[in-house]
C-alpha cells in the first residue's frame, strides 16, 4: 500500500536518507525495505516520503514520535483534532502549520507541505545548500529582517518557478512559504512511483 509520511532525514558520510528506511550502501542496511521516494525540506533534515509499505512496517513506523503518518485515504476532511495534531507536528519541526483550516483534506495538506518543500529546495539550490541555512531565523522572522542576500534569493526562487512575488517587509517567513506553496496550484507532484 502507498502511504505518505513526514519524517527526519539522517546522514551517512555525504549521503542523506529517510530515517527508519533502507537507503544506504551497506551490505545489510537496517530499516524498512520497500520502495520509497522523498522530497526534502531543502538541506533541513526532514522530508515528505511516499512509501510502498506493508501494514506491519507501517504499524511499526508509526510508533516513532518523530514520524507523522498520513492516512491511507487522503481525501477525507480533517477534523479539528487532526488539524491540531498536524499543526503541532509541523511547528515543532520548523514547518508552518498555522494555515490549516476547516474544510482541508489530508491531500490538500500534504500537497501544501510538499509545495513548501519544493520551493525551499529551489531557494537552497540558489544559496548553494548551506549546512544551516536559517541559523538564527524562525518561521516568525519577517522578510524585512532578512539580509539582502536572503531577500534576493527568495524572490529569485519565486521568479524562476514562474510565481508572482507579492511580499511585504512585515510578512513572516511562514507566510512566504505558504504564498509560494499556493502557487503550485494543481500541478502533479512526482514521487518516483506515484503521483500526488
Amino acid at each position: 500500500m502507498i502511504r505518505y509520511y513526514i519524517l527526519p532525514i539522517e546522514h551517512m558520510e555525504d549521503w542523506r536518507g529517510p530515517k527508519y528506511f533502507q537507503w544506504d550502501f551497506d551490505p545489510d542496511p537496517p530499516g524498512i525495505a520497500c520502495r520509497w521516494s522523498m522530497r526534502d525540506y531543502g538541506s533541513i533534515d526532514i522530508a515528505v516520503l511516499a512509501a510502498d509499505i506493508t501494514q506491519a512496517d507501517h504499524d511499526a513506523l508509526t510508533l516513532n514520535s518523530d514520524v507523522y503518518a498520513f492516512p491511507e485515504n487522503l481525501d477525507p476532511l480533517m477534523t479539528l483534532v487532526n488539524r491540531q495534531a498536524m499543526n503541532t507536528y509541523l511547528e515543532a519541526h520548523g514547518i508552518p502549520g498555522d494555515w490549516l483550516k476547516q474544510g482541508d483534506t489530508f491531500r490538500m495538506a500534504l500537497r501544501t507541505i510538499t509545495a513548501m518543500f519544493l520551493y525551499l529546495q529551489r531557494v537552497l539550490a540558489i544559496l548553494g545548500y548551506p549546512a544551516d541555512p536559517f541559523a538564527g531565523l524562525t518561521l516568525n522572522t519577517r522578510y524585512g529582517q532578512l539580509t539582502t542576500t536572503y531577500q534576493d534569493t527568495l524572490e529569485q526562487a519565486a521568479n524562476s518557478l514562474g510565481f508572482t512575488w507579492d511580499v511585504a517587509a512585515n510578512d513572516q517567513i511562514r507566510k512566504i512559504w505558504k504564498l509560494m506553496a499556493d502557487q503550485w496550484g494543481s500541478q502533479p507532484f512526482y514521487f518516483g512511483f506515484v503521483v500526488l
